[in-house]
């Protein structure tokens, strides 16, 4: 499977967090507050050797997860994009499958995503923590 990366034009809040975007040619508003990790690239495997101070998002590459809605359509679609650091251009890298008219928005915090009722041993030591 190859490598599918498609150039979008990202409208970002000031401390730079996307907000809107322009996609094959339909604006696409931001719908959940979008995720964002960090992904190190196989550097030891290119022979490109970087001047001092050159390296700043070339190891590192930050990805964001973005659920977004287009004009006049149902639905949400989850994509992952990065900002492509040689050339400052937004890049879509993955389109999860389907729009969705029932999708769950991304929640700020990947933890509420799963049941978090503690287990029956996890009760026991939290109750005999002190004795």
């Amino acid at each position: 499977m190859g490598t599918f990366t498609e150039s979008v034009t990202m409208e970002c809040s000031p401390d730079g967090e996307p907000v809107r975007m322009w996609w094959r040619g339909l604006c696409h508003e931001i719908v959940a507050k979008p995720q964002s990790w960090y992904q190190r690239r196989p550097w030891w495997q290119d022979h490109t050797s970087l001047r001092p101070g050159e390296g700043v998002g070339y190891v590192d590459t930050q990805i964001w997860r973005l659920q977004v809605v287009r004009d006049g359509e149902p639905g949400i679609l989850t994509m992952d994009v990065l900002l492509y650091r040689p050339s400052l251009r937004w890049r879509v890298i993955k389109v999860h499958p389907g729009w969705s008219a029932n999708s769950p928005k991304l929640s700020s915090n990947p933890l509420s995503q799963k049941s978090r009722k503690p287990s029956a041993r996890n009760s026991f030591r939290r109750r005999n923590r002190w004795r």
